[in-house]
């Protein structure tokens, strides 16, 4: 798979990054969201357990009903359009990064030939 992922940066290098930074977004936003959600929840609580033992031990666990009441709880807070945008934001700062670092790559590497060839 990471072979491929190579091949696709070689053959189209904007097109494979910006579709990463998409996924890569979108994922990182719906986690977001729903630790925000598990956050805000009242009905859901954090107990931690600190062991005699083992003091720097922390045991996390999440109370509630049933686990079907935070994902159908979730389903109704999620915003898809958070979701977009933070994509879009991530697809638009990658192909302007791809543009900036080659324009970096090409300039740094025209002065330090200049400089260590005078």
């Amino acid at each position: 798979m990471f072979s491929r992922y190579i091949a696709l940066l070689e053959k189209s290098p904007i097109k494979t990054k910006a579709a990463s930074a998409v996924v890569l977004f979108s994922i990182s936003d719906i986690i977001a969201q729903a630790y925000e959600y598990a956050e805000k929840d009242q009905t859901w609580s954090v107990q931690r357990n600190y062991f005699e033992d083992k003091p720097s031990g922390t045991k996390v666990r999440l109370t509630s009903g049933s686990n079907f009441d935070l994902v159908s709880g979730f389903y109704n807070d999620y915003s898809p359009r958070r979701t977009l945008r933070i994509a879009a934001f991530g697809c638009a700062i990658t192909v302007w990064l791809h543009g900036w670092w080659g324009f970096l790559e090409t300039f740094v590497e025209k002065r330090v030939i200049k400089h260590w060839c005078t």
